[in-house]
């Protein structure tokens, strides 16, 4: 369940701890931060499934309401990060799934990780 501190901001963590997302009551992306020492705790292949875990923690509560609703879907669409580590695949604005580009995290900086993250996010205009 997303923790909520006094401003509005919801927190969520995958089960390794290594990756941590913040999100404010519209679902609009606040941070992430990538643990330096990820890598010791998740395989690269595993990077998109923990942020996407990360990313859902935070939205818990809000994408629970949205699945109850009874519309019609607008189609998937893809946005990466600027650096390409990271591809985010949304519904309208909700983001329903989340890859990442495997051989180039094995030797990525956290903070380069972090940074196309954001981008990504920024690029579906959260």
């Amino acid at each position: 369940m997303p923790l909520q501190d006094i401003a509005g901001r919801y927190d969520g963590a995958e089960a390794s701890k290594s990756i941590w997302v913040s999100v404010d009551p519209r679902g609009r992306v606040l941070s992430v931060d990538i643990s330096s020492t990820w890598r010791k705790r998740l395989e690269p292949d595993g990077f998109a499934d923990a942020l996407f875990a990360a990313y859902s923690a935070a939205m818990d509560e809000r994408l629970a309401g949205l699945a109850s609703l009874r519309v019609t879907p607008p189609d998937i669409r893809e946005v990466r990060g600027s650096a390409g580590y990271v591809t985010l695949r949304l519904r309208g604005s909700v983001v329903v799934g989340m890859t990442a580009n495997v051989a180039a995290l094995r030797s990525a900086n956290p903070n380069m990780v972090r940074q196309d993250v954001l981008d990504a996010f920024e690029a579906a205009q959260y």
